[in-house]
């Protein structure tokens, strides 16, 4: 069984999220429902999602390969690895 662990440096606000034997896959997409009710405030242009857990955006970035992958009329930007989430500025880093 994978155990998901969950480190808070409250210094920072910030989440790293990963499984402790292995990397997880992300899904980048572009939030076209920015500004809506519950959908983020329009400089939330980014959805991060793993599996069925989706975090709203203001800023992505990706410090591993990626590339683009296809999900029936959607493309995403595909990587592996652990994310850090900086909750006080939006911003989702995923690096190995």
């Amino acid at each position: 069984m994978h155990l998901m662990k969950f480190v808070y440096a409250l210094n920072t606000n910030a989440i790293l999220i990963s499984l402790l034997d292995q990397m997880l896959k992300y899904r980048i997409r572009f939030n076209k429902s920015r500004g809506m009710p519950g959908r983020g405030t329009q400089e939330h242009v980014w959805r991060v999602l793993q599996g069925n857990t989706e975090w709203l955006a203001r800023h992505v970035i990706i410090e591993v390969p990626s590339r683009s992958e296809q999900e029936g009329p959607d493309w995403n930007m595909v990587c592996e690895g652990s994310m850090i989430f900086f909750e006080d500025t939006d911003t989702a880093v995923i690096t190995k």
